[in-house]
């Protein structure tokens, strides 16, 4: 069962998300959510060929997607190898898994469980993942 409210969408419980709901002048806003994402579903994230080595597979899962507002959160998950000209606005932490992210003007930083970055999308970055990468982003809707 999908949970909607004028604001907001979530994903199920069989995802193992779940969220608190005020009721307000004949509407709902939500107001909490709690999520393992060690353990939620993923689907394919559509990614150019030409841009990821080829068998490295992505996978996402979009937990809330603020309607009209601006934000969204997933999971995203890559397996070993490259993945090219990643451009993204978001703020992710770490889950799982280890990798190398090299920026354009020369900085290379590793990460690891526990990681927290903050990217704007003038940052071009390549990406090599050593073991699964599993993170939780937040970046603006669009």
């Amino acid at each position: 069962m999908l949970r909607e409210s004028l604001n907001y969408k979530y994903v199920n419980e069989r995802t193992h998300c779940y969220s608190v709901f005020t009721h307000r002048k004949g509407w709902s806003q939500v107001t909490s959510l709690v999520i393992d994402p060690t353990v939620v579903d993923m689907h394919p994230y559509p990614v150019e060929p030409e841009r990821i080595t080829p068998g490295t597979e992505a996978t996402a899962n979009v937990l809330w997607d603020r309607e009209g507002g601006n934000e969204l959160g997933a999971v995203w998950q890559m397996t070993p190898g490259v993945l090219e000209g990643v451009k993204a606005e978001e703020t992710f932490i770490v889950i799982s898994g280890r990798a190398t992210i090299e920026f354009e003007d020369g900085r290379v930083s590793e990460i690891g469980p526990g990681s927290v970055g903050v990217f704007f999308e003038k940052d071009s970055t390549r990406w090599t993942v050593h073991e699964t990468l599993r993170k939780i982003i937040v970046r603006p809707a669009r």
